[in-house]
C-alpha cells in the first residue's frame, strides 16, 4: 500500500490539479454563458483563473511526493554502501600482513607498550611524552 509512496503522491498531485481545472473551466464557461454584462467577464476570468490556481497550488502536493520518492532513493544508495562497507570490513579482518599479525592487532601491541604516566592529581593515564595533563592541566612532575 505505501511503496513507492512519493510516485503515488505525485499520481494524487497530477489529479487533484486535473479535476480542478476541469471543474474551474467548466464553471468559469457556464457562467459565460448563462450571463450578461459584467459576469460574462467574471466567468471569462474564472475559466483562465481557477486553472492557473489549480495548477500552481498543485506544485506543493507534487514537490513533496518528490522529496518522498528522492529521499527513499538515497536512503537505498546509502543501505548499498553500507553493505559494501561491511563485506569489506569483513574481508579485511581476514587479510594477513607478511608477519601474520592483523595490523590492527599490531597498532594495539604498540600502543599497550607505551609507557604511560598518571596524573597525581585526576588519576588519568597520560602518554609519556606529555608533561601536562591532558584531562585537568596540571603540569606533571615525575
Amino acid at each position: 500500500m505505501y511503496d513507492n509512496i512519493g510516485r503515488k503522491i505525485k499520481g494524487l498531485s497530477n489529479a487533484i490539479f486535473t479535476i480542478l481545472a476541469v471543474l474551474g473551466a467548466a464553471c468559469g464557461l457556464i457562467v459565460m454563458v448563462t450571463s450578461e454584462g459584467v459576469m460574462v467577464l467574471i466567468g471569462l476570468l474564472m475559466f483562465i483563473i481557477i486553472p492557473v490556481l489549480a495548477w500552481v497550488s498543485s506544485w506543493l502536493l507534487y514537490g513533496f511526493g518528490e522529496l518522498i520518492e528522492n529521499q527513499c532513493i538515497a536512503t537505498e544508495i546509502l543501505q548499498e554502501i553500507r553493505d559494501s562497507i561491511n563485506e569489506k570490513s569483513i574481508t579485511s579482518d581476514n587479510l594477513t600482513d607478511e608477519n601474520g599479525l592483523y595490523e590492527y592487532e599490531n597498532a594495539l601491541h604498540e600502543y599497550e607498550n607505551t609507557q604511560a604516566s598518571i596524573c597525581p592529581n585526576c588519576n588519568t593515564e597520560q602518554p609519556d611524552n606529555r608533561t601536562i595533563c591532558w584531562k585537568c592541566g596540571l603540569n606533571i612532575v615525575e
